[in-house]
């Protein structure tokens, strides 16, 4: 899966020094396993962002909401929010 890979960017390859290098790393992953994330992976990236979000709307939401809204806390939309983003960082 190349998703989990390292990519061909910045970071990879001012860790690895050249492009050879990178691919050496490429082979070296891929018989480390399939199920491991890459630190320089395109997954890893996109995974962080999706965490930053969540965590930066559950740091502003969830208190404003608790102040400001505790009616509709019990609401199916704020308990679904609030399992995936559970979910989410529990995975994590």
């Amino acid at each position: 899966m190349d998703l989990l890979k390292p990519s061909d960017n910045k970071l990879a390859l001012k860790l690895f020094g050249s492009r050879k290098g990178l691919l050496k790393e490429r082979l070296r992953q891929q018989r480390a396993g399939h199920c491991i994330i890459h630190p320089c992976s395109n997954f890893r990236f996109y995974w962080d962002l999706i965490m930053l979000i969540l965590l930066i709307t559950n740091v502003i939401v969830l208190p404003v909401a608790i102040a400001f809204f505790s009616d509709e806390i019990n609401s199916a939309r704020w308990i679904i929010f609030n399992v995936i983003s559970d979910a989410f960082f529990l995975f994590d």
